[in-house]
């Protein structure tokens, strides 16, 4: 998978594969907050987000993984 750079306003951003750029969190509490918020919406979804650090930007950003079903 490759990471795409650029500059937004002057501001460095980091892309996603869609061309979107991705939602920036300066702190790991506000990014699983907020990926907690949505898989609280989103429920009946095979798949949760989740955050994790970027290592271009140093930032937060979330990801999507499939939930682990426990028996």
């Amino acid at each position: 998978m490759v990471m795409q750079k650029c500059y937004n306003k002057g501001i460095f951003t980091c892309i996603s594969r869609h061309g979107v750029p991705k939602k920036r969190f300066e702190t790991d509490a506000s990014a699983i907050s907020a990926a907690k918020i949505i898989n609280e919406i989103n429920i009946h979804l095979p798949t949760k987000l989740v955050g994790y650090k970027c290592t271009h930007c140093h930032g937060y950003h979330l990801t999507t993984n499939f939930k682990r079903i426990r028996k």
